[in-house]
């Protein structure tokens, strides 16, 4: 009897892995879908706030954001009808930015709660209680476009991407479409597929609460069971996708899309994780057209006819030797296993890293770290990459860009600048034959 109980729940826990495992379709509209289960492990591309902010700061100096009457944004729903700019609607969501009014705070900066809920609408709702869950967000908001826009203006630009991704989320059986296609495709890869379809479950719950909400308490509320559900890591993932959409992503062409998703954080890792688990990379989501979530968790992907020669076929990569062919789909795990036992893939050796060169005066110089910046930068590699980065785009304007500028100590030609985390530091350095040395490190 016990033999027999054992075994009966061996069978019930196996048959509720396989029901749970989830199904991906990439549909090109030639021929069958490719359909595939991703590993049961959900694995996800990590975006810490100093992540965040770096990424953020760069997209909003070099993609100019604009803002747009609340419904007539990158995307639009038809239960959502365009009218001229509402300016009432774009101070709801910078008071939303900046929380419930603290006693004695000024009433125009946040939301006081002897305001009126019910003379808002149900996509007003939706926006006050989006802004309020981002609040962990904020700091590194608010550092990242400082030399560009107030954090409120930034949240109203943004504010009818995010909205409207998550009312078309709140469906039974969301279609995110366009642009929202686009977002939807990069918090797939991003996030991983059971980390997105908790997002759009809880933008679903967020929908109906908001719906009902009759009080700023039931807002905040609302916005925090939100904010906890999804959590931070999710939350700058999905506002970097929305701002590549918002900073004309879509409307630059595939080419300027793919300037600004090499902005994201970890763009080599989310591609690479992207091809294993969704057999799409970064570089081709500027051809997904569709994506749509079935009620039993089914994701089907929409892709252009172009797609087919890149998507999923890695054999295009310099140095791939494909393995013994197999029949059925290739990129099944046991298939995957069955081909590749006993052969070893091999790729060319890359090429040695160009040495760093900063160019000044039509000149390419060699930088040297000395001293109090060798000292200084010593142990933060992430520090010392984005000071790199900077002085290697030579003399920039004295504000709003991360490069190098004259210096005003005496000694001293030049110093280099950098936004976001590590900005309140200038190095400075001195030319030297074909070598500038930084030596020198102030506070600014």
């Amino acid at each position: 009897m016990a033999t027999r109980l054992t075994v009966a729940v061996l069978l019930l826990a196996l048959l509720n892995a396989c029901a749970s495992q989830r199904v991906v379709r990439l549909d090109t509209g030639q021929g069958a879908p490719l359909e595939y289960r991703p590993p049961t492990s959900n694995k996800s591309v990590k975006v810490d706030a100093e992540a965040f902010e770096e990424a953020l700061t760069q997209l909003v100096l070099n993609a100019p954001l604009t803002l747009r009457p609340p419904q007539q944004g990158w995307l639009v729903r038809a239960s959502y009808p365009s009218d001229d700019p509402d300016k009432r609607w774009q101070r709801l969501m910078s008071k939303s930015f900046g929380g419930i009014c603290e006693p004695g705070q000024r009433r125009e900066n946040c939301l006081s709660l002897l305001d009126d809920v019910m003379g808002l609408s149900e996509w007003d709702k939706l926006g006050v209680a989006l802004g309020l869950s981002i609040d962990p967000l904020k700091e590194s908001i608010a550092k990242a476009v400082e030399n560009t826009l107030a954090p409120q203006l930034f949240y109203t630009v943004i504010a009818t991407g995010l909205i409207t991704w998550a009312v078309l989320a709140a469906n039974p059986e969301p279609v995110f479409t366009k642009a929202a296609a686009i977002v939807s495709a990069a918090l797939l890869i991003y996030l991983g597929v059971e980390t997105f379809l908790e997002l759009v479950d809880a933008s679903r719950e967020l929908k109906w609460a908001t719906d009902r909400a009759t009080t700023w308490e039931e807002l905040e509320r609302a916005s925090k069971r939100f904010a906890n559900r999804v959590g931070p890591e999710v939350a700058r993932v999905f506002v970097l996708a929305v701002t590549v959409v918002v900073s004309h992503g879509i409307t630059g062409g595939s080419a300027w899309l793919a300037s600004r998703l090499a902005m994201l954080p970890s763009f080599t890792e989310a591609a690479a994780l992207g091809a294993s688990q969704l057999r799409l990379t970064l570089s081709e989501i500027g051809q997904v057209s569709a994506v749509a979530v079935s009620a039993d968790g089914t994701i089907t992907i929409t892709l252009a006819s172009t797609a087919v020669a890149t998507v999923a076929v890695t054999e295009s990569k310099p140095g791939y030797q494909p393995a013994p062919a197999v029949k059925g789909d290739p990129y099944h795990p046991e298939k995957v296993a069955e081909r590749q036992e006993g052969w070893q893939q091999t790729y060319p050796k890359p090429p040695e890293k160009a040495p760093l060169r900063v160019p000044i005066g039509g000149k390419q110089l060699t930088p040297v770290f000395e001293g109090d910046a060798a000292k200084f930068l010593a142990g933060q590699p992430t520090l010392r990459s984005k000071y790199e980065n900077a002085m290697q785009k030579g003399l920039v304007p004295p504000k709003g860009q991360n490069g190098i500028v004259p210096s005003e100590l005496e000694g001293y030609q030049f110093k280099i600048k950098i936004l976001g985390q590590g900005g309140d530091f200038r190095i400075h350095g001195k030319v030297s034959g074909d070598r500038i040395i930084f030596d020198k490190v102030t506070t600014h």
